[in-house]
């Protein structure tokens, strides 16, 4: 069962973190990532940096998630301004791809296998896919390529001629399911029925009506995969592993690991209105997040015994090397980026070498070359270490004692302090170099190119 460790020590830092801002960015971050990672309008990522900045206003606000969820669902405007409106714009506005990640973020529920045909491992069917698409035939995501952004909007008044090809790219007053074996034909238009439950909505509603619906429908206490998806995730985050095999494909016909704990929760989430923090603390204050993590490994494990040992998103390593080197971000240089990634920052290119999708399993990471020659002998890393502006001619102005530059060095680069063994190590290198300060840097630069520097233990 869930036990959770009521100390008020612990407590108290933890609430401490969820009221910084530092808790509300980077979970902004985790979710602006898990809608563009997926994206198939290449575009996109234009309108990013509003999702986050959105995201990050919610999630300081404690907005309940199921206003956030909803926002995203009934989203309009323009995407630069609403910053709600990405994960529409990341789809290109199309009803098929939108609904499918609407699904697969907010439900868990990976119903896109069922477009083509009958889902081959899920009770959804072929039907029930392109009855969801039905909620978002009237919704466009139009490029302005003078204002280079995109705009969502939602039309009820159409021309009396349809467009060729017409579930894709402009709005249609219903969706049309492709007839396969015809393929040439308009196909059959669908009714709004919500595959969960089979609530619906009759022909000729109107798109408020639809997503409007859509969205209270999913958000319903009473639709046990809300709550269930939003648990499934930040456990995965803070433990290093979901319930279920992946973090996203979740639903009736799928056995997670310790299901008392998991609808322990979910109804705790649900029960609190949806109140994200309230998720975030009740976790983080498990016994079991309190535990040393292990390594992961490819096998499913049969009980929780102690978080496991995961790689940082991006983010969080570029957190990190800031805390490590002692610089503001904004001194640090751009290095490469991925085109129409947005503007060229050094946390955006950070982003092409070290980002991944938060959806992927975390066992299939590994560290590339470029990552790897990044930190060893980048001109970002190399001109922070040393130099009378690194760490270490810092610390050494600050004081002579050994011990305590160490400490400093170990504290701002890994978050902790040496153990016993390491002092022993350190110790003889020093001796070894004709200078403390050259010793010193030695460390600091070992610290950051460490596999710990990388991960969350």
């Amino acid at each position: 069962m869930l036990q959770v460790d009521s100390g008020f020590e612990r407590a108290a830092l933890v609430d401490s973190l969820l009221n910084s801002e530092q808790y509300a960015a980077n979970w902004a971050r985790y979710w602006r990532d898990t809608i563009f990672y997926r994206r198939t309008e290449e575009r996109s990522p234009i309108v990013m940096g509003a999702t986050e900045d959105y995201l990050r206003r919610a999630l300081a606000a404690n907005r309940s998630w199921a206003d956030v969820a909803t926002d995203f669902v009934t989203a309009a405007g323009d995407g630069r301004q609403n910053g709600n409106a990405g994960l529409i714009v990341a789809q290109g506005g199309r009803p098929e791809e939108t609904v499918s990640e609407v699904s697969r973020i907010f439900l868990g529920i990976q119903i896109q296998c069922a477009q083509c045909h009958d889902h081959p491992t899920d009770r959804w069917t072929r039907e029930q896919f392109h009855q969801l698409a039905a909620f978002f035939p009237r919704v466009s995501a139009r490029f302005n390529q003078e204002e280079r952004t995109f705009v969502v909007s939602g039309q009820d008044r159409f021309a009396r001629v349809q467009r060729p090809n017409p579930n894709r790219f402009v709005g249609m007053p219903e969706h049309l399911m492709p007839d396969l074996n015809e393929p040439e034909k308009p196909g059959e238009a669908m009714q709004p029925i919500f595959f969960v439950d089979a609530r619906s909505l009759p022909f000729g509603a109107t798109d408020a009506e639809r997503r409007e619906s859509l969205a209270a429908w999913m958000t319903d206490p009473q639709n046990e995969w809300f709550a269930k998806a939003a648990v499934n995730r930040v456990w995965s985050e803070l433990i290093g592993r979901s319930f279920y095999d992946a973090v996203d494909d979740i639903g009736p016909d799928r056995s997670p690991i310790s299901p008392e704990v998991l609808d322990t929760l979910a109804d705790g989430f649900a029960a609190s209105g949806y109140d994200f923090a309230w998720l975030l603390r009740t976790v983080a204050l498990t016994d079991l997040y309190g535990r040393r993590s292990i390594e992961s490994s490819p096998e499913r494990p049969a009980a929780w015994i102690a978080p496991y040992r995961v790689p940082l998103r991006s983010d969080q390593i570029f957190d990190r090397l800031v805390q490590a080197l002692q610089v503001n971000e904004r001194q640090l240089p751009t290095v490469r980026r991925e085109r129409g990634m947005g503007p060229a920052d050094a946390r955006r290119g950070l982003q092409t070498l070290f980002g991944f999708d938060p959806s992927d399993s975390r066992e299939e990471w590994a560290e590339s070359i470029p990552q790897a020659l990044f930190l060893m002998n980048g001109p970002v890393v190399d001109g922070f270490v040393r130099g009378e502006n690194g760490l270490s001619a810092r610390v050494m102005r600050e004081t002579d004692r050994l011990e305590i530059q160490v400490d400093e060095i170990y504290a701002y680069s890994l978050a902790r302090l040496p153990t016993d063994e390491e002092r022993s190590v350190v110790r003889r290198h020093l001796e070894s170099v004709p200078e403390r300060r050259e010793g010193l840097e030695d460390l600091h630069w070992s610290l950051i190119n460490s596999s710990e520097f990388l991960h969350r233990d």
